[in-house]
């Protein structure tokens, strides 16, 4: 009965690590989306993108600026 007591901590704090590795994963995922976002319309870009196209990454740049602020609030 003591093993069991011991345990349940330890299982909750594994979670713990797991939940903030998965944030961490998910906020790298989006940083990484951005800096692709931005090579994509700035000046060492490979092709020139359309005001239409360029406003789109814009749009997500932001979105995904929006969700990693509000990611690491929650650290």
């Amino acid at each position: 009965m003591c093993h069991i007591v011991l345990l349940r901590p330890e299982i909750k704090l594994r979670q713990q690590v797991i939940d903030m590795d998965n944030k961490v994963q998910e906020a790298k995922e989006n940083a990484l989306a951005i800096q692709k976002g931005l090579r994509s319309i700035g000046a060492n870009r490979a092709v020139a993108l359309s005001v239409h196209v360029s406003k789109q990454v814009i749009a997500d740049m932001e979105e995904r600026i929006a969700s990693l602020i509000d990611q690491l609030d929650k650290l």
